[in-house]
C-alpha cells in the first residue's frame, strides 16, 4: 500500500496478524511507518500493512464523540484480504444496556469511564466528581427510603 494513503488514527493489520495497530505517523525511514497498540509502538514497512478502517470515516463534518470506543474487533472470513468489523459503542449505549435508573449514578459512571480523557478536566477532578455523584445517589436513595416508611 502506498504510504501517502495512510491516515493517522486509522487501524491497519500487519501481514498475517489479526490484531490491528493504529497508524501514528512516519518514521525516519521512508518505507516504514510508526504504529501502536496497547503493547507499545512498532515500526512496520508500509508494503506489509492492510487497512481495516475506511478513510471515509474520517470525514471532517462527522461529529466528534469523545465517548465512542471500539470494544471489539472481529475478523470475518479469514482470507488474504481480511474483513474487519469494529463494534463501537459510546457511553450512552453502555448506560442504556445497564439501566441504572439513577441520573447521579449515570453521571458517576461517565466520570469514571472517561476520567481525564474529555479534554478539559483532569483525572483527579473527574474521580472526585464521581464520588460526589455516588454520594448524591446514596443520599437520594436514603431520602426515598425514609419517605416510603412514613
Amino acid at each position: 500500500m502506498d504510504k501517502s494513503k495512510f491516515i493517522e488514527g486509522d487501524l491497519y493489520l500487519y501481514k498475517g496478524t489479526i490484531r490491528p495497530v493504529t497508524y501514528v505517523g512516519k518514521s525516519n525511514r521512508p518505507s516504514v511507518g510508526r504504529f501502536e497498540n496497547a503493547s507499545g509502538f512498532y515500526h512496520y514497512e508500509y508494503a506489509n500493512m492492510t487497512p481495516c478502517t475506511h478513510p471515509e470515516s474520517k470525514l471532517k463534518d462527522e461529529p466528534i464523540n469523545r465517548y465512542m470506543r471500539t470494544i471489539k474487533i472481529i475478523e470475518v472470513e479469514p482470507s488474504e484480504h481480511k474483513q474487519i468489523i469494529e463494534v463501537k459503542v459510546d457511553f450512552y449505549d453502555v448506560i442504556d444496556a445497564f439501566k441504572t435508573d439513577c441520573p447521579a449514578m449515570d453521571h458517576a459512571a461517565k466520570k469514571i469511564l472517561a476520567a481525564g480523557k474529555r479534554g478539559y478536566k483532569g483525572t483527579l477532578q473527574d474521580k472526585n466528581e464521581a464520588i460526589q455523584s455516588i454520594n448524591r445517589s446514596i443520599a437520594k436513595q436514603k431520602e426515598k427510603m425514609l419517605g416510603d416508611d412514613l
